[in-house]
């Protein structure tokens, strides 16, 4: 009888051991920004998009395009990029453009403005605190002169300070002849600054 209760609480043990072994491990995941080897990933942002391989790794839906153009462009305000990194950037941003938005902006012409754009937001101590999506069912496509495009909202949180505004954009994407979703324009709507 008193063996049986050994083993008993041996294994009520062993299960209370492995159930906060796994729940510690979970829980801590999300919060470390660890790899699944467990190592620290301390890649700055800026490294993590230059080096995406959009030969290999193209966004597949106009949903992933708008996402990854937003990262790039967190990493033009929000980041200290050098003259070298933002024309490297701007070149990657460029690479997720339809032909007719890349003949509209000429690249010098694309590359100076960028860069004064940056240097206007550093000035006014102004950074895009996050960027909300519609969700992928909230995606409109339709056929405009035999090319399918896709419409979709989004919403930046810009922080100046301690004030945060809100700006809507409406990203338009269509499809080019290999079937990459390209970004065709977009257009900014009125700012709403939040309620402290």
């Amino acid at each position: 009888l008193c063996m049986k209760h050994v083993k008993k609480l041996v294994t009520i043990t062993l299960i209370i051991v492995l159930c906060v072994l796994v729940y510690y491990r979970y829980a801590n995941k999300d919060r470390s920004g660890s790899d699944s080897d467990g190592t620290q990933d301390n890649t700055p942002e800026i490294e993590k998009v230059l080096n995406k391989n959009l030969d290999q790794y193209y966004p597949k839906t106009p949903l992933e395009l708008v996402k990854f153009f937003t990262r790039i462009q967190k990493c033009y305000y929000n980041e200290n990029p050098s003259d070298e990194e933002i024309e490297q950037l701007g070149a990657l941003a460029r690479q997720l453009f339809d032909e007719e938005l890349l003949e509209e902006n000429p690249e010098e012409e694309y590359y100076k403005s960028l860069k004064e754009e940056i240097e206007q937001y550093k000035k006014d101590d102004k950074t895009i605190d996050k960027v909300a999506f519609d969700k992928s069912s909230d995606v409109v496509y339709a056929t405009v002169e035999d090319r399918k495009t896709a419409t979709l909202n989004c919403v930046y949180y810009m922080r100046q300070g301690d004030r945060i505004t809100t700006y809507e954009q409406t990203f338009i994407a269509r499809k080019d002849e290999e079937g990459l979703w390209k970004i065709y324009g977009w257009k900014a709507y009125e700012p709403t600054e939040l309620e402290k």
